[in-house]
């Protein structure tokens, strides 16, 4: 792999360099937090190409309990066919690969670009449950489930520009309210509510602030300002809610992530012609409290119905997005707390609020103590949004306590708690629709593993 990389490298090298003495360097870059995505490092020197490529593996033993309007059970039994129960224990896991390179210019130039791969382990049954098409019947071991991974792209895009006037950035990638989010502390243990144990079902609740796929997944462009006296500030504008692999020409009417308008009930909860804008600060006060803080916002049109549109969620009239985020952290002496706040017209993850519906209002408060190579604390979250059209609002809150200790480089163990509920009258979670049952679904997950990084 590495004699691939150098080779890799000299080219980038001999392309580079027709005018200009390069300098080629490989490096291995331990990716930072949970999720492990690598920003640009933007370190290359004047003359130099440093091209980066990292991997993960995180392994984790887990346990985990569901219920429904006040009753508990080991196993969420209506997510499987014949009443069956999940067994609670299980060994689970996920695999990354981070790759790029950063390259400055002997005249200050800076560019490059970054992707991240990830492992989508979900075998294929009869049904197409797990991820899987469906179509064939389900193995009996484990190898018939293995071959049906893929790899995928969560984030992938290139960058260019200097320190005086600031950068570029196009491709699939966070937004100005993800890459500025503040006073969230989704990297305890393996990430809380936006951690690997929490691989969403019916019972999860849903995560509310920006740092999820249906932000960082879509193509957008961004400017990104220089950093000015501890001051930084973004604005990117994305046409639609499709990735780099959208098909724009011949993209199904069923499911078209670039129609401005459509027939079909499914498109007409799609945001488009969104624009994200922010502001963040990272200074200290008073020479020994660090903080970092930022306001951003987003507004979105929508997907306008058809002549013979279907309702949609009840209705099929959606609201265009409007809603903001603040956050801020304070840290003094390995101690972390901060809080963030996040409301207006927006439903779940960067969805269209049904006309009439409920006004999200998000809040998450929390902390974390770091002292030598352990790191432990605490969060809670609470959202209340529209859900399902008609009803009364729904509400998802959920608890986190995680602590993370380095044991040397690249390996890290992690251990994490997590309890959470979801509410909404007149809503059944387990069949996604109305009805009377189960309005009330719970969730209770432990575990601990370790993350091995290079």
């Amino acid at each position: 792999m590495r004699k691939a990389l150098l080779a890799t490298a000299a080219l980038l090298g001999m392309s580079y360099g027709i005018g200009h003495a390069a300098e080629i360097s490989v490096v291995s870059t331990t990716p930072t937090g949970v999720s492990g995505f690598v920003s640009p490092q933007l370190k290359a020197k004047p003359g130099q190409i440093v091209v980066h490529l990292s991997f993960r593996e995180n392994v984790y033993m887990e346990a985990s309990w569901f219920g429904h309007n006040g009753t508990s059970s080991s196993g969420l039994a209506s997510s499987n066919a014949g009443g069956d129960k999940l067994q609670p224990q299980a060994i689970t896991g996920y695999s990354r690969i981070f790759g790029g390179f950063d390259a400055q210019t002997t005249s200050g130039l800076k560019y490059g670009a970054v992707m991240e791969i990830r492992e989508n382990n979900f075998g294929t049954n009869s049904s197409g449950k797990y991820g899987g098409a469906g179509g064939g019947a389900p193995s009996t071991g484990a190898s018939g489930q293995s071959f049906a991974n893929t790899l995928y792209i969560r984030r992938g895009y290139g960058y260019i520009g200097t320190d005086q006037i600031g950068l570029l950035r196009i491709g699939e990638m966070d937004g100005p309210m993800s890459l500025f989010l503040t006073g969230v502390f989704d990297s305890l243990g393996t990430g809380g509510f936006n951690g690997d144990l929490n691989t969403y079902n019916s019972t999860t609740p849903i995560w509310p602030f920006e740092d999820v796929g249906n932000n960082y997944t879509t193509a957008k462009i961004m400017y990104l300002s220089p950093m000015y006296e501890g001051f930084q500030a973004a604005i990117s504008y994305e046409p639609n809610s499709a990735n780099l692999q959208d098909n724009y020409f011949t993209c199904s009417t069923a499911d078209c992530f670039t129609t401005s308008s459509s027939n079909s009930a499914n498109e007409l909860v799609r945001r488009r012609n969104t624009i994200e804008a922010g502001i963040r600060y990272v200074g200290t006060l008073f020479g020994t409290v660090g903080i970092n803080t930022s306001l951003t916002g987003t507004t979105a049109g929508r997907v306008n119905p058809g002549p013979t549109a279907a309702p949609a969620l009840g209705t099929t009239s959606f609201r265009n997005q409007l809603f903001g985020d603040f956050g801020i952290a304070l840290t003094y002496a390995g101690l972390t707390v901060g809080a963030n706040v996040q409301g207006g017209r927006v439903n779940g993850q960067f969805a269209n609020m049904p006309s009439g519906g409920h006004d999200e209002l998000a809040y998450e408060v929390g902390g974390d103590y770091k002292i030598a190579a352990l790191t432990f604390g605490a969060m809670y979250f609470s959202n209340s949004y529209q859900g399902w059209s008609g009803l009364h609002a729904r509400r998802d809150q959920g608890v986190t306590i995680g602590a993370n200790y380095a044991i040397a480089p690249g390996v890290n163990f992690l251990a994490e708690y997590d309890y959470g509920w979801r509410h909404q009258s007149g809503f059944d979670f387990y069949s996604g629709g109305p009805g009377a049952n189960n309005n009330d679904v719970k969730e209770q997950i432990i575990g601990a593993g370790f993350q091995f990084a290079f």
